[in-house]
């Protein structure tokens, strides 16, 4: 399944159970180049330089003697990246736990082709259609087609932390 079919499908779950509500969307032209387009590529882009390029291929080089080394080194940079995510405006433990598992899907990705440009696109394709469906993107809004927020108080979470 493709980023725009699960991010659409949890759109829809969400709407279908009243979980959010929805409102017109403030996307553009000119705001899909410079604020969809070229700002989720520019993070996607640093993002997956960082945590695949550099720390994944480290780490896999340098546990690769090590039993089971390159899914510890999945499973650290997946920590690593969900954590990472923490500095965002509105980003919650909920968010970051949630990005976590898309660490594990690029690295694999990576792992698997060896090159960046698999991660990259599953990456970007992920951020665009959250943005584009009105959803926060680890914590951050972009325009999209349709806004959205919550239809009433979020569940208490019993981690503590959020």
């Amino acid at each position: 399944m493709d980023a725009p079919v699960v991010s659409g499908s949890m759109f829809l779950a969400e709407l279908a159970l009243s979980v959010i509500r929805l409102g017109p969307g403030t996307l553009t032209g000119p705001s899909f180049v410079t604020d969809v387009l070229l700002k989720l590529l520019g993070a996607a882009a640093l993002e997956e330089f960082l945590f695949r390029v550099l720390l994944l291929s480290g780490l896999a080089v340098l546990l690769s003697r090590v039993a089971s080394g390159r899914w510890i080194a999945v499973l650290a940079t997946a920590v690593l990246f969900g954590a990472a995510h923490l500095g965002n405006e509105g980003a919650s433990a909920i968010s970051a736990f949630g990005t976590g598992p898309g660490g594990v899907i690029y690295a694999v990705a990576f792992l698997a082709t060896r090159s960046v440009w698999l991660p990259l696109g599953l990456h970007l394709g992920w951020n665009m259609s959250q943005g584009l469906f009105g959803l926060p993107i680890s914590g951050t809004h972009v325009p999209g087609w349709f806004s959205t927020s919550w239809s009433g108080p979020l569940p208490a979470c019993p981690c503590r932390f959020c």
